[in-house]
């Protein structure tokens, strides 16, 4: 091993190696501290260690890692130190370290619960908790009865150590050891650029030109997406000298090598948060964060995810800063003010509790056990376990009894994704022209070239078939899928029609049909925008949801005959009455035949529907459009907010909702529960867009329910001043980002008070935003005791230049609170 500087995690290395064999360990390393680089290396030479798989969320980490520490042995990856990832193995009979992804794990385990010939398993990142990762833990755990020798290590660079060493003692029922390395090594100066008016990105660039005058090494800089990326590298192309590279995980091995690797010339690196950890980038000693990460979030009523751009946690703004001081003192430039930071979460969500979970509950299925049995440091979603469940019993791949049918232990055993697989499955008896199109198809589903993607399915097909062979990634898997269905090239043009049936073996909830030229509406019930909509019936492959839900749209759309519905295995039809509510038209009974939300067939019924009938389709109707349509007043929008913020924030209430979440999609799915019963008079849609919603939603709790949500959460609190102050609690979705409630108020009106007011019992502390005399904000702050500490002086100074007239004590925590002036008073 070549000679290299001591590094925080070597402190540990002597206790950590006299844990083996069977170690069960939990280390805890801030950035930098060499957990990935560093100790790796040094279990390789331990007599107690063989086969050592060391797990990586990101494949991009994984390879590069794999790279470097081949190089520090002085070796190419394949020898000592080898990689599997999907579709990349460089492995060899003298490899005794390999670096995998978690989902090649996961299928190894299914393969060979055992594990047999592996002597330790590392968990590093531990803290980015994506579904692989809980996924391949709950089933190692589940195994290691049948593996007391396996050594386990669980690596974390922000997480607590203890509540991870707590859990696995409870699952294990042995005792767990935690070992703890000192942190960083060098000085981090950091430097807050709050964006103010301007856009972000727009201030991003000056920030990078900034940095550029003090560092005098290399700059890193973390943004959302590769679109971002692109962005900033064209604009500071043209103010810069320096070279800009990008680092994603599209980009292919070479390229990320160049961005990876400091060949003494200065250089900005524009990366997405996948060099948030374990990536090793030399010549680096600023950091420019933007603050901001594109994440997923499963959407169940469209059947996809949304990609939603927010603030990260503080554990990521952690992580990134510790970039900049790996290999000496370093600094980083912040898109926010310390008054931001309040606003950020403490740790990122883990995936299992916003992620679409089909791929789990199948995996979880084929291992022979379900998902409450396994034990999850993060308990999954039930709404989504529901849902996958629901859509794999739909696709094929479970019994109603939960059970793997023969289509899903073929799926499974594919080791890819469930939806693809089971349209491979069904066109495996097809012509070798049908299989070669669905491979093309399944290929651009799974690895699409950003650049090469067209709204137009076909156009998408085409672009791929004509030039993403020269991409490595693309062309494997394209083999990979060639060999499932036994075809060969067959044609360099393909028909989007033939396909289309295919498709619906994996996509039932893409089903559409056409409301105009520019919508259409999902089997689910939601509506779309789409371009040109030509075909009545569709197959809608690519659902993007906007941050904006009028903005959703429907792209890569084949077209279906009416014809590929009837009979077609995974689209029941139901035949049923409905009663037809539309606004401005008299409520009528019809039988109609449909597949979900969509009408095949409907005849008018001569009887006239009964109120109960009238209801239902009222229910419909809701259902379809939301709960938006409702008539939402500012009452009830914050009585729902307070509601949701009490159910969301103090675990006692749960019990005290009796079934009905006050969330979006359990009210939708109860509203013959919690709304009908106040519907007496309702007979239209236009009485329902007239119906508040406020006495029904404060009948989700009982009396005494009602008087500790009052207790609790609170509509006002009561200032120094005398005043009542209104409590304004974050919209459901802000709650869901952590935003906390807040009272606005004049700055005079809090003298007196030492600390600030709190909810929950104590539990949450109230943001205040406090105002000056012309009702400007002053200052934002969850700690009032701190800003007057500290804050105070400099803000009175200011102010009583500004407003002479106005008090500003020397000792505002013993003065009187006020809303007058100084003559006022006297």
């Amino acid at each position: 091993m070549s000679s290299a500087m001591a590094l925080p995690i070597d402190a540990i290395s002597d206790d950590i190696v006299a844990q083996f064999p069977a170690a069960r360990l939990v280390i805890q390393a801030p950035p930098g501290a060499g957990k990935s680089t560093r100790l790796p290396l040094t279990l390789l030479k331990s007599p107690h260690t063989g086969l050592m798989v060391m797990l990586q969320p990101r494949r991009l980490a994984a390879v590069n890692i794999a790279h470097y520490l081949a190089e520090q042995l002085g070796e190419q990856p394949g020898e000592t130190v080898g990689y599997v990832i999907r579709g990349q193995r460089r492995r060899s009979a003298a490899t005794r370290l390999l670096v995998v992804t978690e989902g090649v794990l996961v299928r190894w385990l299914q393969d060979d619960p055992e594990l047999d010939g592996v002597d330790t398993v590392i968990f590093d990142e531990f803290h980015e908790r994506n579904l692989a990762s809980d996924l391949s833990l709950a089933l190692l755990l589940d195994s290691l009865t049948l593996r007391p020798d396996l050594s386990l290590l669980i690596m974390s660079a922000t997480l607590p150590a203890e509540p991870i060493q707590q859990w696995l003692e409870q699952v294990l029922s042995e005792p767990v050891k935690v070992l703890k390395s000192e942190g960083r090594q060098h000085p981090l100066v950091t430097h807050y650029r709050p964006v103010g008016r301007h856009p972000w990105q727009q201030r991003l660039v000056d920030v990078v030109r900034e940095a550029l005058s003090t560092a005098p090494q290399g700059i890193l800089v973390f943004v959302p997406g590769v679109r971002e990326i692109s962005n900033l590298i064209q604009q500071l192309a043209s103010v810069i000298a320096e070279p800009c590279l990008p680092l994603h995980g599209q980009l292919s091995l070479a390229e990320q090598r160049q961005a990876l690797t400091y060949n003494g010339q200065r250089r900005v690196v524009v990366a997405t948060n996948v060099a948030e950890t374990s990536l090793t980038i030399d010549g680096i000693d600023c950091v420019v964060d933007s603050g901001r990460e594109r994440v997923s979030l499963y959407r169940p009523k469209y059947a996809t995810s949304q990609l939603v751009t927010r603030f990260i946690s503080m554990a990521s703004a952690t992580q990134r800063a510790g970039r900049a001081a790996r290999l000496g003192p370093g600094q980083v430039y912040r898109l926010w003010g310390t008054a931001d930071e309040h606003g950020f979460n403490e740790f990122s969500q883990a995936d299992i509790a916003t992620h679409d979970l089909t791929q789990l509950v199948a995996e979880v299925n084929a291992w022979g056990a379900t998902v409450d049995a396994l034990n999850w440091l993060t308990e999954p979603s039930e709404a989504h376990v529901n849902r996958a469940q629901e859509a794999l019993t739909q696709l094929g791949v479970v019994s109603s009894t939960q059970q793997l049918t023969e289509l899903g232990n073929k799926v499974v055993a594919m080791g890819a994704d469930i939806r693809l697989a089971c349209i491979a499955v069904a066109a495996q008896e097809h012509s070798t022209q049908e299989r070669y199109g669905v491979a093309v198809a399944l290929t651009c589903l799974e690895e699409p070239i950003k650049t090469l993607v067209d709204d137009d399915i076909e156009i998408t097909l085409s672009n791929h078939l004509a030039k993403a062979p020269k991409q490595s990634r693309w062309r494997q898997r394209l083999k990979y899928w060639m060999q499932q269905l036994d075809c060969n090239r067959a044609g360099e043009t393909l028909s989007s029609t033939s396909l289309a049936g295919l498709l619906l073996y994996g996509f039932p909830e893409y089903l559409a049909k056409r409301v105009d030229q520019q919508t259409v509406q999902l089997v689910t019930g939601v509506r779309l925008q789409a371009d040109n909509v030509v075909s009545e019936w569709s197959l809608a492959l690519n659902v993007r949801l906007s941050e904006r839900e009028s903005a959703n749209r429907a792209t890569w759309l084949i077209a279906l005959r009416e014809s590929d519905l009837h009979g077609h295995p995974i689209l029941p039809v139901d035949e049923m009455t409905e009663v037809d509510v539309e606004s401005g038209r008299k409520p009528a009974l019809y039988s109609i035949k449909k597949i979900g939300a969509l009408t095949l067939e409907k005849s008018r019924a001569a009887e006239p529907p009964s109120i109960e009938q009238i209801h239902q389709g009222l229910v419909n109707w809701l259902a379809q459009r939301g709960l938006k349509a409702l008539n939402w007043s500012t009452d009830a929008t914050r009585y729902w907010q307070r509601l949701y913020y009490f159910y969301k924030h103090w675990d006692d209430a749960k019990s005290a909702f009796n079934g009905i979440e006050p969330t979006p999609e359990s009210l939708l799915i109860n509203l013959q529960r919690w709304a009908c019963p106040f519907w007496t008079d309702i007979r239209s849609v236009e009485d329902l867009k007239r119906w508040n919603p406020t006495i029904a939603l404060q009948q989700l709790l009982d009396y005494g329910a009602q008087q500790q949500l009052q207790q609790l959460c609170p509509t006002t609190w009561q200032a120094p001043s005398g005043r009542r102050v209104t409590i304004d609690y974050p919209s459901l979705s802000d709650a869901d980002q952590g935003v906390k409630p807040r009272v606005t108020l004049k700055l005079q009106e809090v003298f007196g008070e030492p600390s600030s007011p709190t909810i929950l019992a104590g539990q949450q502390r109230l943001v205040m935003d406090l105002l000056s005399p012309a009702g400007r904000l002053l200052q934002r702050t969850e700690d009032l005791a701190s800003f007057w500490r500290n804050a105070y002086a400099d803000v009175s100074k200011e102010m009583r230049g500004r407003y002479p007239k106005h008090p500003w004590p020397d000792d505002p925590i013993n003065a009187k609170a006020t809303i007058k002036t100084n003559r006022q008073l006297r």
